[in-house]
């Protein structure tokens, strides 16, 4: 036999007579080596403990920032949730703010491109959540927001031709079956408000008038329900309601941001007036 068949066979011989046990029947078996051992217990816990601390700093510059309604106070929390993930690529509670924070960052835009934009990217870590998460109502509710974000950049008819108002719809009943007290009852106040912005013949305003009812039933004192409440009441020309409503907004209003609907509330009395 020429030397240059039985040098390699003498090599594999030699290496397979050391090898362990477990490897010759990986071997046999068809299977590569084993894999290398995850991350212990302890390591984990300091990984989560790491994300966590990071997801509490962002939530202080977030209430800072009137809870999203100051863009510089937003973007700095923004930085303190892509950390964590890059700590945690799934944490959970990361993802879903992060989401919140685009939602109120393209809110606070009048630029229709803003709205798409930061509603978009939103809605990417809205998903994301939904992932690790499907049973939470977080993901799928501030899903629901920022695709509606993304839609008001769109204009209404737009959104619904490209399927969008199906979407939005979707994560809104998710919300809704989940947990329709979250957020002070934001699910049936986001359908109130839903009902009421469609265009003729769409729009139903008696729809929006039950899920605020719903909506308040969950939180009394929400400025922003009452704003809005009022508003479909004084469409429905229901004004004395309406102005209760709107005194109730400007008397829960106590936040920098709760103020300007307290301003907007002042304004539309003053209108029923004239």
């Amino acid at each position: 036999m020429p030397v240059r068949t039985v040098f390699p066979a003498l090599l594999l011989a030699v290496v397979l007579l050391l090898s362990p046990a477990s490897t010759l029947a990986d071997a046999e078996a068809g299977k590569g080596p084993a894999a290398p051992p995850g991350p212990g217990k302890a390591s984990l816990t300091k990984t989560r403990a790491r994300a966590d601390a990071l997801v509490a700093r962002g939530d202080k510059a977030f209430v800072k920032g009137d809870r999203g309604r100051a863009p510089r106070s937003t973007w700095a929390a923004i930085g303190c949730y892509r950390e964590a993930l890059k700590v945690d690529p799934k944490h959970f509670e990361a993802l879903w703010r992060l989401a919140r924070a685009f939602m109120w960052l393209g809110e606070q835009s009048s630029s229709s491109a803003d709205h798409r934009r930061l509603g978009w990217k939103g809605y990417g870590y809205a998903l994301r959540a939904i992932q690790v998460d499907q049973r939470r109502v977080e993901g799928h509710f501030w899903a629901a927001l920022c695709i509606g974000e993304y839609a008001k950049g769109l204009g209404v008819i737009s959104a619904i031709r490209q399927g969008i108002e199906r979407r939005f719809r979707g994560y809104l009943d998710a919300s809704m079956r989940i947990d329709r007290s979250y957020d002070e009852g934001g699910p049936d106040r986001i359908y109130a408000l839903y009902w009421h912005s469609l265009p003729w013949p769409l729009r139903d305003n008696k729809k929006s008038l039950y899920h605020f009812r719903r909506s308040l039933g969950y939180s009394r004192t929400n400025p922003f329900t009452h704003l809005y409440y009022g508003k479909v009441l004084a469409a429905e020309s229901q004004e004395a309601k309406a102005r209760r409503h709107f005194q109730r907004c400007i008397g829960n209003s106590t936040s920098q941001g709760d103020r300007v609907l307290a301003r907007r509330c002042r304004h539309l009395l003053r209108e029923l007036d004239e």
